[in-house]
């Protein structure tokens, strides 16, 4: 498989690989990796360049993440029905509720989806209603600068699909947005 073929790569070249992002020029990117057993450079890109420094706020929250949750969890996002199946059609309300997965992508709604078609599932005679409320309403850190915004960043909410794009756009609504993703399923409108 892909993923045990990637891993097998030596670290610089993985790295290497990590770092390449379409229009953006290596030669403005710096980058330093040192091994803690050995103390040596274990990766290096411009390691003397003087640049702007990137923000770094995640890795403290990454290292926290994984004390605290362990490399295992997996933010999990949930299907929840209000009201009752009849025949393969379910008579109510889903409630797609996040739980703020940043890697969640389309083809996750799609499992979800084929999830109630295997229980039975293919219409829904209610709505689809995107829940983002295990976050604040607040799209935008403090401090954050104007242009990370949508441009940089996509918006902040505990429902989010492709980094809230949609149709190459961003919209103000994530929820919403995932609605309509989830519109183009069969019964699923």
């Amino acid at each position: 498989d892909t993923a045990r073929a990637e891993a097998a790569r030596p670290l610089g070249e993985r790295l290497a690989r990590a770092l390449r992002v379409t229009g953006l020029d290596p030669s403005l990117t710096g980058a330093l990796v040192i091994d803690t057993q050995t103390g040596r450079a274990a990766f290096a890109r411009n390691p003397r360049a003087s640049l702007v420094p990137a923000s770094t706020e995640k890795l403290p929250i990454a290292f926290a993440a994984l004390k605290t949750f362990g490399p295992e969890y997996q933010t999990k996002t949930l299907v929840l029905g209000r009201g009752i199946q009849k025949g393969s059609t379910w008579k109510g309300h889903l409630v797609l509720k996040g739980f703020g997965d940043p890697g969640l992508h389309t083809n996750d709604l799609r499992e979800l989806t084929q999830q109630l078609t295997d229980k039975g599932i293919e219409q829904v005679s209610g709505r689809i209603i995107g829940d983002e409320s295990f976050f604040d309403d607040k799209r935008t850190a403090r401090g954050w600068i104007p242009s990370f915004y949508k441009l940089w960043s996509p918006p902040l909410s505990a429902l989010i699909v492709d980094r809230a794009f949609y149709r190459d756009r961003l919209p103000t609504s994530p929820s919403g947005m995932i609605i309509k993703k989830l519109g183009v399923y069969p019964g699923f409108a």
